[in-house]
């Protein structure tokens, strides 16, 4: 057990039993006792830490966690496991340390590793420990730093010696960038070298920094490039990123590197294991593992090979005369996600050798779904419901079924259809009918189509997630379209207008390939029963219109307000409230007569088409003349030379804001407004949140405020609408504070990480769907996320902008940092939506609609899951209703309460959650008999 009072560490070691330059496997069980708060839990060795986050969703029972790390060459290792800023008691178990061995893989047998990868002729190696939750790195020759999650802390006279190396290959070009992100003193000298003996000095950083290294043309051509960083004796900085970029003399396709680890046991005297390529580890119908083998031995062996997968077993008996090589190939099959093990035997019957592979699939490369359609030559047609991720080499589904899909009115539904291809074809056109039921049609036009486009993730989010190609922008369907080998997954979306008459309606979708025609017929079963055009969820998501201009490459106001109302029109029909998309309040100061002037026309205007038509159920009101600020800084306003703070400036203020506030009521939109001026505060700032809020308390109570943060006893009666991270909230003290009329709202941005609802472009979208449905089950009265058009960052890309089908990492920006600096935000972070595909491919203006993803439709589909939520609790209480259905609704409630036990245990599957809709539908239908 290890305990803490919220300030520094505090850790428990063993004696000295890690050996120097060995891997070791360390597994543990942890239990946070439930009153515990704090930063982070620490592993596992005294040079080497990797923080384990503290979150509230793993207080009170215990967690299985097991980290790989390499130790450095100083000299042997205690094992360490601790606390850091933790205020209460954690307590550990279940200790196991095992050696483990390495194999690093990649296509064309260039062997690359986690961190590395090739584009063309480009070569990139780069620290990618948000992946890998391990310190090893395959191009790390030398490390005596410490290892802190993901930096590295020169503390002292310590070095990194990194080799760049692939194999039959010479670089020909090449350049290093280091960055420091904490700096209290020292330098730190790079050096590069051919050989890893002779040194040449690069350049030298200091201080808090970015730089780029450009190696000299003199060391080119060369098989191997050695960099060095070493520290001067009294240094302390720490050093979070590095990247090596290389040109390299052959171009390959995309190739990412991957590392995994392995027990190996037994031995087979006289049999040389050469090589041993494991497959993609993840579903593929290309999975194979090939082993390469070499026979030492005087006479012929006869060798019996095994592979066991968590589908079945793969043998293979081989010959192999003396002194002769061999290849073996056994294919191997994986269906669904988390841990797995692939176990290898080569065995002569007399001795043996074992290899154990332990790693882990991510759930977005599952294939335990979908349904098979039709067959036709080299092409197979299957269809699998919105929310799973379609991976392009999984293995096409066995299962067959038809495409049935039930819906209410003023509702979208969507699936997916999955063309697979054995190699590259193109498909003509596609033909879609109007679905009909008897009389009765669906226009076709209520059908749209769109190809999901897959975007190269190179640092995934989380460390159980993996580089490779992601579906997430859905872009409009242009035919002909040339399809390529592996899945080609469209997005078929369905929107059954209001006034459609209930029924079961029939049509079909044809493809017309350049060989053949595949026709695919499609059910809908229409209820009777409507969706509010209103959403009860509320919802707040920021939104950049100057990255709209920028990236539409407009020039006047009246393009940009054109393409702007195509942005919020994506909002409207996503039932998502975007943070303010009116036109501002317009104010003029009369200093001498201490007067406010208000011109209201043109936010009137907009916020009767917004908050009317549209239906958008919350705003945030900026207000000018009123402090604003962050954890990081804030600032202090001022009215007609008046400070914040002063009596003039109260009288003032006072007068503007009831000035806005007497509006907006007399318009009836006070009730969405929201004031969100301060963001993120930490206990320093709750002093000057607290007087922010007292100020407009005074001024203004029946204006509601809001602030990003858990309920606090310091800042109790001062806040109306809390919105912590969904990580950080208590249940139990945010239902306490229910009960006093507060609400409660909760954001996602870069984290929590899962087992939380995220909104990383590597995770099944399917958990944004969860998310509004979690929210009604805990009482969440809204949900915000702070961008979703964070398509750059100025400091990442200082001096152009980044395109996010080529980029999809969002980078830190702010926060008082420099141009050039790399923090990533992880993938899709404040990215739901994207600018059309061709403002890439011109620079003229673009009036184009914005392009949809993936998880921005599945957030969608949550939200009206919310209001069938929404629905079925209303009437559990409606007096028309016998009360056998109100017995049948309530039962049902209790079920799905069952099924989201916390906000992380929730249903993961989306046929799981669609069975649940359909009960749902059915009991909405059946009540809808008795209310009409």
């Amino acid at each position: 057990m290890v305990s803490g009072d919220g300030k520094g560490k505090s850790y428990w070691e063993s004696e000295s039993i890690l050996e120097p330059d060995k891997i070791y496997r360390i597994s543990f069980e942890y239990y946070i006792e439930p009153d515990s708060r704090g930063v982070a839990i620490t592993s596992p060795a005294r040079n080497i830490n990797i923080d384990i986050p503290l979150h509230s969703s793993e207080k009170g029972k215990w967690i299985k966690k097991s980290i790989v790390v390499k130790i450095n060459s100083t000299g042997p290792e205690r094992l360490k496991l601790g606390i850091w800023h933790v205020k209460g008691r954690v307590y550990f178990a279940s200790i196991k340390i095992k050696e483990v061995k390495v194999l690093n893989f990649s296509p064309h047998e260039l062997d690359l590793g986690a961190g590395e990868w090739i584009d063309g002729k480009c070569y990139v190696a780069t620290f990618p420990f948000q992946e890998t939750e391990s310190n090893y790195l395959k191009f790390i020759e030398n490390c005596t730093a410490f290892f802190n999650t993901n930096r590295y802390l020169f503390s002292g006279r310590k070095e990194i010696v990194l080799l760049h190396r692939v194999k039959g290959n010479k670089f020909l070009k090449g350049k290093v960038k280091i960055q420091i992100a904490y700096f209290k003193n020292g330098k730190l000298t790079v050096k590069y070298s051919r050989n890893g003996t002779t040194w040449q000095e690069l350049g030298v950083l200091t201080g808090k920094a970015t730089k780029i290294f450009a190696l000299p043309g003199t060391i080119f051509p060369a098989d191997s490039i050695f960099i060095r960083m070493s520290s001067s004796p009294l240094s302390f900085f720490q050093v979070d990123f590095y990247k090596f970029t290389g040109e390299i003399n052959k171009k390959y396709g995309k190739i990412r590197g991957r590392t995994v680890f392995y027990k190996e046991g037994g031995n087979l005297h006289g049999i040389l294991i050469q090589r041993i390529d494991p497959g993609f580890l993840v579903p593929s119908y290309k999975n194979d593992l090939q082993l390469y083998l070499e026979n030492k031995r005087a006479n012929k062996a006869k060798l019996f090979i095994q592979l066991k997968s968590e589908t079945g077993i793969s043998r293979h008996t081989l010959s192999i005369l003396p002194h002769k090589k061999s290849v073996v190939n056994l294919h191997y099959n994986l269906k669904t996600w988390g841990k797995k093990n692939l176990k290898l035997l080569i065995t002569d019957r007399k001795d043996s050798l074992i290899y154990n592979f332990f790693f882990f699939v991510p759930p977005s490369f599952s294939s335990d779904f979908g349904y098979l359609l039709s067959e036709n030559g080299d092409k197979k047609i299957w269809w699998a419901e919105s929310g799973y991720t379609v991976s392009r080499y999984r293995p096409w589904p066995v299962e067959r079924k038809e495409i049935t899909l039930s819906s209410a009115r003023n509702e979208y539904e969507a699936f997916q259809l999955v063309i697979f291809c054995q190699r590259a074809c193109k498909l003509k056109n596609i033909v879609i009918s109007s679905p009909k039921d008897g009389p009765n049609t669906l226009s076709r036009n209520n059908i749209k189509l769109f190809l999901e486009h897959y975007i190269p993730v190179s640092i995934p989010s989380y460390h159980n997630e993996l580089p490779g190609m992601y579906p997430d922008p859905i872009l409009p369907l242009k035919l002909p379209l040339l399809l390529k080998e592996g899945n080609n997954p469209l997005y078929v979306r369905i929107f059954i207008p209001p006034d459609t008459p209930k029924g079961n309606y029939s049509g079909f979708i044809r493809l017309e390939f350049e060989d053949t025609i595949m026709q695919i017929p499609i059910k809908i079963k229409v209820f009777s029963f409507t969706l509010p055009e209103e959403s009860h969820l509320r919802s707040a998501f920021g939104f950049q219109p100057d990255e709209v201009k920028r990236y539409h490459h407009l020039n006047d106001r009246k393009s940009l307000r054109v393409v702007l109302e195509k942005y919020y029109k994506s909002f409207k029909k996503h039932r998502i409230s975007p943070y303010f998309p009116m036109e501002p309040i317009k104010v003029r100061l009369d200093c001498e007569k201490e007067k406010i002037i208000f011109d209201f026309k043109a936010f009137d205007s907009t916020a009767s088409l917004y908050l009317d038509k549209y239906k958008f159920n919350s705003f945030i009101l900026r207000l000018n003349y009123f402090p604003r600020g962050s954890f990081y800084s804030h600032t202090l306003p001022e009215i007609c030379g008046a400070r914040f703070g002063t009596p003039t400036y109260k009288k003032l203020f006072s007068t503007y804001l009831k000035g806005i506030v007497n509006h907006l009521k007399s318009k009836g939109w006070l009730d969405k407004a929201l004031i969100y001026w301060f963001d993120e505060p930490a206990e320093k700032d709750y002093p000057f949140v607290k007087e922010g809020m007292k100020l407009l308390k005074e001024i203004a109570p029946e204006l509601r405020t809001f602030l990003t943060e858990e309920p606090v006893h310091e800042l109790y009666g001062y806040v109306d609408v809390w919105c912590p991270a969904m990580g950080n909230l208590n249940l139990k003290i945010a239902k306490e504070r229910m009960k006093k009329g507060e609400q409660m709202w909760w954001y996602i941005a870069g984290g929590p990480p899962p087992p939380y609802p995220t909104q990383y472009i590597e995770r099944p979208s399917f958990e944004l769907r969860m998310w509004p449905v979690i929210s009604f089950r805990f009482g969440i009265k809204g949900i915000l996320i702070w961008n979703t058009n964070y398509w750059t960052s100025n400091l990442a890309y200082p001096d152009t902008f980044q395109n996010p089908y080529l980029d999809p990492m969002s980078y830190q920006r702010g926060y008082g940092k420099w141009k050039g600096y790399i923090h990533y935000w992880n993938n899709g972070n404040g990215r739901l939506i994207y600018p059309p595909y061709e403002a890439f491919l011109e620079d003229t203006p673009v009036l184009s609609a914005p392009v949809s993803s993936l998880r921005w439709e599945t957030l969608r589909d949550g939200m009206e899951d919310y209001e069938y939520l929404y629905m079925l609790r209303s009437l559990e209480v409606n007096e028309d209703l016998p009360s056998y259905v109100k017995e049948e609704i309530k039962k049902l409630l209790q079920k799905i309460n069952a099924l989201i036990q916390s906000p992380t245990t929730f249903p993961r599957n989306p046929r799981e959650w669609e069975n649940i809709r359909c009960e749902m539908s059915y009991l909405l239908e059946k009540a809808n008999k008795y209310i009409h």
